[in-house]
């Protein structure tokens, strides 16, 4: 900034070049005084109320640059750019999304069912989501504005045993850190002060583990807490560096969550992302979060077809073909769950009516890949004189769906 001082002989009053003085005034708030006839000698009442030092100083109020270009707000800690910007980073990761690594965050998938009753350690329950011991877990719907604009959240109840629930996170390559390595930070909205542990690990129940963060208590980030009724929301986080390399065996870096013993806990908006600071939740499109569930756990659900292909008697088996909608991580565990009975498809198909029972079990697998089944074996014990026909198709009905795990 560049300041033409007048003849000071011609400044009324004399001698001084101030915001009063004339013909000439100083723009920058401060007083100049014509001293022994040789300088110009600067003065303000209070003279850090106008000037920022170049270190360790801190300014108050608004700044604007140029004509509006670029504001600074003090008030709300925002900022205000006329034209557009260009950042390498923010916050150590990408511009384009995707920095959250955690898979359901918010427990809005529920594949097994929206409420699982856990009897072992590492049974998994919301999608992606293990837990330890006989503890019952939630999706829980309706949170609505919370958390803000969270709409969905896990409740986890126990109280006895271990509150804690675990996701294993996929590395890229088994036994290589690869993107995790530097400064990270884990957050969580809950109702209760969570703790958290992390290690490289084989799967998500820490099996040969390289241990990266100790259980250490997650502390408040100073988010406004989100009430509901009688639940208090607040948001936690922990940051902490990555600078172990995994076991050649391990698969996934195990993120752990443990709450305090108690009826129940609900927790949401579980991130972790690179870079120091907990960011506001990120949230993707609920088909790309239920996909990428899937390349872990997939239901396929009733109405998929079943081809009857050999027995005699009260006795049948049918062939079961499906392509996943996802190439899975792994080639699935198989499973048939639920009890149902089957239905032809085609209307001459006789005799008429259900065929129940007997739908409960795999006899066996062949081409079973991390893309589908091409052929799956399901007995079929049939009451007394519902023999189904070869060569007629079937659907499944009656709550019956095969499951292809794959989980960590």
């Amino acid at each position: 900034m560049a300041l033409n001082f007048p003849n000071p002989a011609l400044q009324t009053p004399l001698n001084e070049f101030s915001p009063d003085s004339t013909p000439a005034k100083s723009t920058n708030g401060v007083t100049y005084i014509w001293t022994n006839n040789e300088k110009w000698v600067a003065s303000y009442v209070v003279f850090n109320d106008i000037y920022v030092n170049v270190t360790g100083d801190n300014m108050t109020g608004d700044l604007t640059l140029g004509t509006d270009k670029i504001t600074l707000n003090a008030a709300d800690g925002s900022a205000e750019f006329a034209g557009d910007i260009q950042s390498t980073s923010q916050n150590g990761g990408q511009l384009a999304g995707f920095r959250n690594q955690i898979i359901n965050g918010s427990g809005g998938i529920a594949q097994r069912g929206t409420t699982v009753t856990a009897v072992s350690d590492g049974m998994y329950t919301v999608d992606r989501w293990n837990v330890g011991g006989a503890v019952v877990v939630s999706s829980i719907t309706g949170l609505g504005a919370l958390c803000p604009g969270i709409d969905n959240g896990i409740s986890i109840t126990t109280t006895a045993g271990r509150n804690w629930i675990r996701q294993g996170v996929e590395l890229g390559t088994k036994g290589f850190a690869g993107k995790f390595t530097g400064e990270w930070t884990l957050s969580v909205w809950a109702t209760q002060a969570p703790s958290c542990a992390l290690s490289f690990s084989n799967d998500a129940s820490f099996g040969d583990p390289v241990q990266v963060v100790a259980n250490t208590a997650m502390t408040p980030t100073g988010e406004p807490n989100r009430v509901n009724g009688s639940r208090t929301y607040t948001h936690y986080s922990h940051t902490f560096d990555i600078s172990q390399t995994p076991n050649a065996a391990n698969e996934c870096l195990a993120v752990q969550l443990s709450f305090p013993l108690s009826s129940q806990t609900l927790f949401t908006g579980v991130q972790l992302e690179p870079g120091p600071v907990a960011t506001p939740f990120e949230h993707r499109p609920i088909a790309t979060e239920l996909a990428l569930c899937q390349r872990y756990y997939y239901a396929i659900e009733t109405g998929i077809l079943y081809t009857y292909e050999t027995g005699a008697g009260q006795y049948g088996r049918a062939n079961f073909i499906a392509d996943y909608p996802v190439t899975m991580r792994a080639t699935p565990t198989l499973a048939l769950t639920g009890a149902g009975y089957w239905l032809p498809m085609a209307s001459t198909a006789t005799p008429t009516g259900d065929r129940s029972g007997g739908l409960t079990s795999i006899e066996g697998t062949s081409g079973s890949t991390r893309n589908g089944i091409t052929r799956l074996q399901v007995p079929r014990l049939l009451s007394s004189g519902n023999e189904i026909e070869r060569g007629v198709h079937y659907r499944a009905s009656g709550g019956v769906c095969v499951t292809a795990d794959a989980e960590l």
